[in-house]
């Protein structure tokens, strides 16, 4: 059996499924033979699942007592080369030992950030791979080296060719960096703006007053650390663009300098900006995010109402609805029939929903729901079409003889979903019944 999952950070999509095989003889021989298998050009992992671990992939013991801690047996690899795949990983590290899991840390273009993870069977096989691989100088094919590499050239007149340094230690959780104080919780890199104005008097010969530069920058952001480096950006006509960044030494240096500028700011109610400088990919995800938030928010204030009959107008409708509450905004779609209704509160727009349907509005039953975000419907509508998709493979699977028991099972659940969904309409109508009319 087959079973297709998804997960979507950030509505994208990584998928992932588990394969359940009829003999343990034939799992055992796939992950022999199939431990990375390539699918559509990209290289994948094969592990077994354990529902009674945490990490996937983990092989329990045949004497059903753990050997080791998880932590004492899993690796962290940092600097490793752009290419490598998590087949490279594990050719690199299985020398030292059985290797339970490899993986290579990538993003949502399925390209390697640089760092992975390794998970021995045995914690002394652990020990002797940070011990012989920290530090170790491996060539990158084709590119420059990653963040913290370097590169490096023959003498006798060959190519030069990029090398990295690799960086191998124990894995030690979030929670346990926090404890030890190793956890780096900000950005060394820092964004600045609003660049305060020159001193007064300060010009070049020409009487041209000064613009804010690099040193400026420096001695603005000396008193909170060590810097690494500092830049003003400037248009191609040398022009200060009005930001810059600051790089510390050290990431506490960097926490100093953020918390003092961003309580200045909050005091002076403006002035100097500071904020951890991000990539271009996170700042989108974050406007996403808040995006999608504010949509959420609002989606239990907003209906769409559809069945409406193409000649009502907006003050129709409004007056209509009025009668659940204060009504913000209403606006009608002839062509489409179908109309959006705003409320300025939730119990309002909860109240609609629940009673508009039941009432006529010129002789219809009105269709009325939240609106959604396109975000949630989309995932709805892959949702459903993953559900057709595995209740097609059971049918398969199955086999003709039990497709009609199926389809019974399926129509009873039907069946039970409208009869709740009935009990409900007749409780509410009993309510509302039951209310004394003014």
């Amino acid at each position: 059996m087959i079973s297709q999952r998804r997960d979507r950070p950030l509505f994208k999509n990584f998928y992932f499924a588990f394969i359940q095989f009829q003999k343990l003889e034939h799992a055992q021989k796939a992950l022999t033979e199939f431990r990375f298998p390539v699918i559509k050009g990209q290289v994948c992992r094969a592990l077994p699942y354990n529902m009674h671990s945490s990490f996937v992939g983990t092989v329990p013991h045949a004497s059903g007592k753990k050997e080791a801690q998880a932590e004492e047996r899993q690796i962290f690899i940092k600097n490793s080369p752009k290419e490598w795949t998590h087949l490279d990983l594990y050719e690199h590290f299985s020398p030292f030992g059985e290797i339970c899991s490899a993986k290579v840390s990538i993003n949502a273009n399925f390209e390697s950030r640089g760092y992975g993870f390794v998970e021995f069977a045995k914690a002394e096989s652990a020990r002797k791979a940070v011990s012989e691989m920290n530090g170790k100088v491996v060539e990158v094919s084709g590119g420059a080296p990653p963040s913290g590499g370097k590169s490096s050239g023959s003498d006798d007149g060959e190519a030069t060719r990029a090398r990295t340094v690799l960086q191998v230690c124990h894995y030690e959780s979030k929670l346990q960096r926090l404890k030890t104080g190793q956890e780096q919780n900000c950005s060394t890199n820092l964004y600045v703006k609003n660049f305060p104005k020159p001193y007064a008097g300060e010009s070049d010969d020409e009487g041209v007053q000064r613009e804010f530069n690099d040193s400026d920058l420096v001695e603005l952001f000396r008193p909170f650390g060590e810097i690494a480096s500092a830049c003003v950006m400037k248009d191609a006509a040398g022009a200060s663009k009005g930001f810059g960044f600051v790089c510390f030494v050290n990431w506490q240096d960097a926490k100093k300098a953020l918390d003092h500028f961003q309580k200045l700011a909050e005091e002076l109610q403006g002035g100097i900006f500071v904020t951890e400088a991000k990539t271009k990919e996170q700042r989108q995800n974050e406007v996403a995010k808040k995006t999608y938030q504010w949509k959420k928010s609002m989606m239990y204030l907003n209906l769409i109402v559809k069945n409406v009959d193409p000649s009502t107008t907006d003050e129709e409708l409004k007056d209509f609805f009025c009668q659940f509450g204060n009504v913000n905004n209403v606006k009608t779609c002839p062509e489409a029939q179908l109309a959006f209704v705003s409320f300025t509160d939730r119990e309002s727009a909860r109240a609609a929903k629940q009673a508009a349907s039941e009432i006529l509005f010129r002789g219809r039953h009105l269709y009325v729901a939240f609106v959604e975000p396109k975000e949630t419907r989309r995932l709805h509508f892959e949702e459903k079409i993953d559900k057709k998709a595995y209740e097609k493979h059971q049918m398969q699977v199955l086999g003709s003889k039990n497709a009609d028991l199926i389809q019974l099972i399926s129509s009873l659940g039907l069946l039970m979903n409208q009869l709740q969904v009935s009990n409900q309409q007749q409780q509410h109508q009993r309510r509302m019944n039951s209310v004394p009319m003014p």
